[in-house]
């Protein structure tokens, strides 16, 4: 998948499809062709969590985002793809 710009529509339904069981997709704000926000029910507790979309994430990048801590940024739980299985 190639392209780097989705219309909402077309992530809730790689997310539907080949998302993770985990999460379901609960708010998706766009502004034309920009998504603001992704707001995701984790399943197993009923906490809602924020998504990131990010095209092309590289091996070292998936690697190191969960090990980033700063008082800055959210911590990020699990990394997703919804890319071509």
């Amino acid at each position: 998948m190639d392209k780097s710009v989705f219309k909402a529509t077309e992530i809730r339904y790689l997310w539907k499809h080949r998302g993770s069981k985990n999460y379901e997709l609960k708010y998706l704000n766009a502004t034309g062709n920009f998504i603001t926000s992704i707001i995701f029910e984790d399943i197993r507790n009923g906490s809602q969590v924020s998504g990131k979309l990010v095209v092309s994430a590289g091996e070292g990048e998936a690697y190191h985002w969960p090990r980033l801590q700063h008082e800055n940024l959210a911590p990020l739980f699990d990394v997703v793809s919804i890319g071509e299985k």
